[in-house]
């Protein structure tokens, strides 16, 4: 009888040590969303705030000539004074400039700052 009454008092005590860090654990769990939530909540307002930024941002124009030969690639960079931003533009070709009659592009690539191509022809 005391043999039985022993181990059911060790049954107690390891019962009630799991029921311990179980309750641990969820109170850390909840302290861990929490914080999360309010990460989250805070990179929601940044992004709003950079959205808002955008719509408002003033359109800078660049208007660049450039004569490109017969045969040959030439590559255009520019580094825009505001970002994050919405890049949009046209272009067009001529073969005015040397007496040329052919002004079809035939290609062309558009990447950004780590050569990524983010647009192409081809």
């Amino acid at each position: 009888m005391k043999t039985i009454i022993a181990v059911l008092g060790l049954a107690v005590v390891v019962t009630g040590g799991l029921f311990a860090q179980s309750a641990s654990r969820a109170s850390s769990l909840e302290r861990e969303h929490a914080d999360l939530v309010a990460r989250v909540s805070a990179l929601q307002s940044e992004r709003n705030e950079l959205k808002e930024r955008l719509r408002h941002a003033t359109p800078i124009r660049i208007n660049e000539e450039f004569m490109v030969s017969a045969r040959t690639i030439h590559t255009y960079r520019f580094t825009p004074s505001s970002v994050p931003g919405t890049l949009t533009g046209s272009w067009r070709s001529s073969g005015q400039g040397s007496g040329g009659v052919n002004d079809t592009i035939n290609q062309f690539r558009l990447t950004d700052p780590k050569d990524t191509i983010l647009e192409s022809s081809g």
